[in-house]
């Protein structure tokens, strides 16, 4: 009896310390873990414990194999005590049985073994059923399927699956597992959390998991094979609550460390590109909350993505961005991933993600800027292309075009600096950089990081004005033994660290030059302008989850990434830019009626579009000009219908007119046509958009000098309202050739400034068309009878009192012998029988057709 006290009581006990002693800091589980697992090393022990979750899970684990031991050691010492105890109330009852009771041998000898036995059986119970059992249990599970899954598991140098084997095929172990195998299941039979559970279920779904997170930390990247080890993941997970419990926290632990940059248990974020790691970001950002009531439809709307990215090797190809493109455009990815997202209310975020995808899938091909840092690199790039572009002017001369083309620059990008500043960093950025050609942005950059050093002084905050490329000048460093200076480990190459104190930039700095607002020069992400920038419109996208029919919506959006494709996916320089305005206008309608970018994103998209250096640089537009335009041609869109398509055909026409102007090889008939369709196109409010177009800068782009280019785009936009009002009042019987030609002989003496006087202007009709493809006879006949043409001239010579040569034509002395005959000739058979008002208009029309070809009248004009 004093035995079975003292088993009943160190059972209790020990179960009371297993619980005290199987914590997650607890040194003892921890070295239990390492010893019986195996599987598990002490660096990945230690994460795991720090899991609240898996740590109860693994506790569970630990106190049902070390609480044997703990009774082993309570029952060693209360044995004997009770054994004292026992002792001394025996001989008490043994004299009270001598003094009055018979002795009854028998009875006692078979009471005395009924209590052995049971003291016995509980000894054999709380001793081996637990260690026979698991054994048992593992040995059980060596015989299923999923054992040769764990063949790659290493055991310190023995393999899992070869274990298994071993136990399963141990004849002893199995028949004492058959006889007490029923007790230990009953004993670990339990409820967790609400869910009834075994410890021999949960082990074997515990091993099953191992096997296949083993696939998982593969070197080889992420494929159908890793795929297919988390979907048989998730499977299992269904059959264990306290693995599901471990493995949601174990999900939640690894999604955060991965959305953090860490790695977890040799688990590593998928890599899958600047167009797809935003949604992989998304999805882990969800799973970072995920709980044992969620992670089943988490984990398989995450295998759900993953799997779209596999079937359409789109993680293979993640580092290919128009590889990506072309698939998203024609396999309608978005609409995949849309209707996966969707079967999980918690992935409902994620859409959002999936929407910008489209954008920046847009943004990829045309080249929008992403954010303010990327406009900065642009700015320092346009400004080492000053620098080149004057590299064999003369100083004076130089100096004067980098001042002007800087202040112009930095205005574009909405930086503020005064005009003494702009010629300071003139002065300076030449007498530091001014020998090296071929300057690059980064050398641009490095100007400005000396000139930040330089400024930082006690009076500033290092955190605030010295924010110099998002706190680069944080890591200046001088090595004077090396001759050189870091920025965060990069090594500037244009400034020593024996003379940088002599640069012009350090100077500058040290005298206080004050950019006004301009620290967003040097602080990226302080940077405001017009520009927009991806950043910009990925705030105003609508997410997927707010549309009234997602996947609807996600169908809109495939066709509009598809068509997307097709305008951008080729060889964006070989694209003609008319055929890209036609184009565009049809895929902003598309985008304009989806409720994912709506109007106003559309027009953010346009204007980012405009502004980017494929389609502004071809257009010939500064940044500030190409805003402009696009506000114009948003606004006049609401107007035109409501369609983007029908403004941009007007642009379309207008830029296929100036180039086939441009072009040699297009013949007058082509050039007649392409001015017919401007003109039969044109209405006041698009007159006044291409008006926003038609700027000093395109006119340069086009052949203009500087010096012409303002009167010339005057000029271009009253040419273009005058189409407006004579197309206002033709009827059907208009003819259009005459002003077609008219047109297009103004326009290319317009930008012919910059053509040499030594070329003639007018066909000698011998085989030299001339620059203008007519005789100076068709030339004054042209422009004298064109309503278009000859209201453009007298605006621009008379209204707006341009003087003599507003164009900057160069006229050869035979082209000035040819137009005073043709001028004669006109004058001689025109003007006879004319009211006086008409012969004022007459001679008024032929002044400034004369003027702006830099002629004069062969007669007096009173």
């Amino acid at each position: 009896l004093g035995s079975l006290v003292a088993i009943i009581a160190s059972a209790v006990i020990a179960f009371i310390v297993t619980v005290i002693i199987c914590k997650p800091s607890s040194s003892l589980v921890t070295y239990l873990i390492n010893l019986l697992g195996g599987v598990l090393n002490e660096e990945t022990t230690q994460i795991l414990f720090g899991i609240e979750s898996v740590g109860d899970v693994l506790n569970y684990y630990v106190a049902l194999l070390i609480a044997p031991f703990v009774f082993v050691a309570i029952y060693a010492v209360l044995s004997i005590i009770l054994a004292i105890i026992a002792s001394i109330i025996a001989s008490i009852v043994e004299k009270y049985i001598a003094k009055n009771k018979k002795p009854k041998p028998v009875a006692n000898r078979l009471g005395g073994l009924g209590v052995g036995i049971l003291c016995g059986l509980l000894v054999s119970v709380i001793l081996l059923t637990p260690l026979v059992g698991i054994i048992g249990s593992v040995a059980e599970i060596g015989r299923s399927e999923s054992a040769s899954d764990l063949a790659d598991v290493d055991l310190g140098g023995e393999k899992l699956s070869d274990l298994l084997k071993e136990l399963s095929e141990d004849e002893v172990m199995n028949v004492y597992y058959s006889c007490c195998g029923w007790i230990f299941n009953g004993l670990t039979t339990t409820y967790f959390e609400g869910d009834r559970t075994t410890l021999k279920s949960e082990l074997a779904a515990l091993i099953d998991i191992v096997a296949n997170f083993s696939a998982l930390s593969s070197d080889e990247g992420f494929g159908q094979e890793q795929l297919d080890s988390l979907n048989a993941v998730i499977d299992d997970l269904d059959k264990s609550p306290l693995v599901k419990h471990a493995a949601a926290g174990l999900v939640s632990e690894m999604a955060s460390s991965c959305v953090a940059g860490e790695s977890f248990i040799g688990i590593e974020k998928i890599e899958a590109g600047e167009l797809l790691d935003p949604i992989i970001d998304s999805v882990l950002e969800v799973l970072a909350t995920t709980d044992k009531s969620n992670i089943i439809p988490d984990m398989h709307t995450l295998t759900g993505i993953l799997g779209i990215f596999v079937n359409h090797n789109m993680l293979e190809n993640s580092g290919d961005v128009d590889e990506l493109i072309q698939t998203l455009g024609k396999e309608k990815v978005v609409g995949e991933l849309i209707k996966e997202v969707n079967k999980n209310p918690r992935m409902s975020v994620i859409s959002d993600s999936i929407a910008q995808l489209s954008v920046r899938a847009l943004a990829s091909t045309i080249g929008i800027m992403k954010d303010p840092a990327d406009r900065y690199d642009h700015l320092m790039d346009d400004t080492a292309k000053i620098l080149n572009e004057s590299i064999n002017m003369s100083y004076d001369e130089r100096y004067e075009y980098v001042d002007l083309h800087l202040i112009t620059t930095l205005d574009d990008y909405g930086v503020e600096v005064s005009d003494e500043a702009t010629l300071s960093i003139t002065e300076s950025i030449l007498t530091d950089l001014g020998s090296i050609s071929d300057l690059e942005g980064e050398d641009v950059e490095e100007f400005f990081i000396v000139y930040a050093a330089a400024y930082e002084t006690s009076d500033l905050d290092a955190g605030s004005a010295f924010e110099l490329l998002a706190n680069k000048v944080g890591g200046f460093e001088v090595d004077p033994d090396n001759g050189t200076i870091s920025v965060n480990g990069r090594t500037l190459k244009n400034y020593r660290a024996s003379n940088y104190g002599d640069s012009a930039a350090f100077k500058m700095g040290r005298e206080h030059v004050d950019f006004e607002d301009a620290r967003t020069l040097y602080s990226a992400e302080s940077m405001k302008s017009s520009l927009i920038t991806m950043s910009d419109i990925m705030a105003g996208i609508k997410k997927f989850s707010d549309c009234d029919d997602p996947d609807a919506e996600a169908e809109k959006i495939n066709e509009m990434l598809s068509e997307a494709v097709e305008i951008f996916g080729s060889d964006f320089s070989n694209l003609k830019k008319s055929d890209l305005f036609d184009n565009m206008g049809a895929l902003l309608d598309k985008m304009h009626a989806t409720e994912i970018f709506g109007a106003e994103v559309t027009e953010g998209v346009l204007k980012a579009v405009v502004q980017s250096e494929s389609v502004r640089g071809e257009i010939g537009l500064t940044n500030k000009e190409a805003s402009n335009f696009a506000d114009k041609l948003s606004s006049t869109s609401k107007t035109e219908n409501g369609s983007y398509g029908n403004t941009t055909q007007a642009v379309s026409n207008t830029i296929e007119v100036v180039d086939k102007i441009n072009d040699s090889s297009t013949t007058k008939e082509e050039r007649r046509e392409s001015t017919e369709k401007l003109i039969t196109n044109m209405s006041p409010e698009n007159a006044e958009l291409l008006g926003t177009m038609t700027t000093p800068s395109m006119m340069v782009k086009y052949g203009s000098t500087e010096s012409a280019a303002q009167v010339v785009s005057d000029s271009v936009s009253t040419l273009l309202n005058n189409m407006a009002a004579f197309q206002d009042k033709a009827s059907s019987d208009t003819v259009y050739d005459t002003e077609a030609d008219a047109v297009n002989t103004l326009l290319v003496i317009a930008m012919d400034s910059a053509v040499s006087e030594s070329d003639s202007l007018f066909s000698s009709g011998e085989g030299d068309e001339g620059r203008t493809g007519t005789t100076a006879s068709e030339y004054v006949e042209l422009f004298v009878s064109s309503d278009v043409v000859s209201e453009t001239l007298i605006t621009t010579v008379y209204e707006e009192g341009n003087g003599d040569n507003p164009f900057g034509v160069k006229p050869s002395e035979n082209d000035k012998v040819e137009f005073s005959n043709a001028i004669n000739d006109y004058y001689a058979n025109n003007s006879e029988g004319l009211s006086e008002e008409e012969h004022d208009l007459l001679v008024k029309k032929l002044n400034a057709v004369a003027i702006i070809t830099n002629m004069e009248l062969p007669f007096a004009v009173e």
